[in-house]
């Protein structure tokens, strides 16, 4: 396990407007500049940076000005992260000694600029979210920070990488396809059967204590090759709150397969399915539900 910190921070090197005893720098494009980037020129002394971006063409410097010339070349360097007395390189990074993790823990100023976006966390094996760099930084013995040992890391069946996710994944599900029906010529406006029941009248139902359920997959099949739409339903039994949730555009085609994972369910509800356009022969829709353990 590693803690990295990185600088998405690049150097910059601009000709700015400066004035003897003044730590205002003008003419300047501060677009890509930061607070608390290193500043090196001419007439700043070592280990200036910038308190502050004032405006698009404005900074202050944490030092004044002591030399003659009305212009300087300024060099924008790496980050400071004051409350530790480290400099990452711009672009660059700074792995941290296992002795400096109780420093970093207590760092206000390393958190501000995660959060910015400035650095990005990485824990030796890819670059975490702000939040979970945070939370990373802050506790060196957290379960999200233990990865597994396996290189490549996917040889357990998980395709999470870590302890935490691995855990949180273990609550996911998907469904045994369910599948609704209709032989013959079926016309449109026809709603599929569930077993041997109209699916607006006995739709099928989710377990009430899943969350985050959605559609993931839909199968189609089609005894000819055709045109025609499939609507999905929810309703509360016998067509009551009936309602269309989604619609799958099937084009000259006898099979279909949509991989959703964004229409939502609502587990209390009842899931029905309707030819909404065009005809079909003997036709098959299987939906794969996904969603979460309680």
């Amino acid at each position: 396990m590693s803690k990295i910190v990185k600088n998405n921070i690049a150097s910059d090197t601009q000709t700015g407007t400066v004035s003897n005893g003044s730590a205002i720098i003008t003419g300047l494009t501060t677009g890509a500049l930061v607070a608390n980037q290193e500043l090196n020129a001419p007439g700043f002394v070592l280990g200036t940076h910038i308190l502050s971006i004032d405006s698009g063409v404005q900074v202050t410097a944490t030092q004044n000005y002591t030399g003659s010339e009305s212009t300087e070349s300024i060099d924008f360097d790496g980050l400071i992260i004051k409350d530790t007395g480290v400099t990452i390189p711009a672009s660059g990074q700074y792995l941290l000694d296992a002795t400096e993790y109780r420093l970093w823990e207590s760092s206000v100023d390393i958190d501000v600029e995660i959060i910015a976006g400035n650095v990005t966390v990485n824990d030796g094996v890819g670059d975490l979210s702000a939040a979970r760099g945070v939370s990373y930084i802050r506790n060196s013995d957290i379960a999200f920070g233990s990865r597994f040992l396996s290189d490549p890391e996917r040889e357990n069946g998980f395709t999470s990488k870590n302890v935490q996710e691995a855990i949180e994944e273990s609550r996911n599900f998907r469904a045994v396809p369910v599948v609704f029906t209709k032989s013959g010529a079926v016309t449109i406006n026809t709603f599929l059967l569930n077993g041997s029941v109209p699916s607006n009248i006995a739709g099928r139902t989710i377990p009430s204590t899943a969350t985050d359920v959605k559609i993931a997959l839909i199968e189609i099949a089609n005894q000819d090759v055709s045109t025609f739409d499939i609507g999905v339903y929810e309703h509360d039994g016998d067509e009551i709150n009936l309602t269309l949730i989604e619609t799958y555009i099937i084009t000259a085609a006898r099979t279909a397969e949509v991989l959703d994972g964004v229409t939502a369910l609502d587990p209390a509800k009842q899931v029905a399915v309707k030819l909404t356009s065009g005809s079909a022969k003997n036709l098959s829709v299987s939906l794969t539900i996904s969603g979460k353990r309680p």
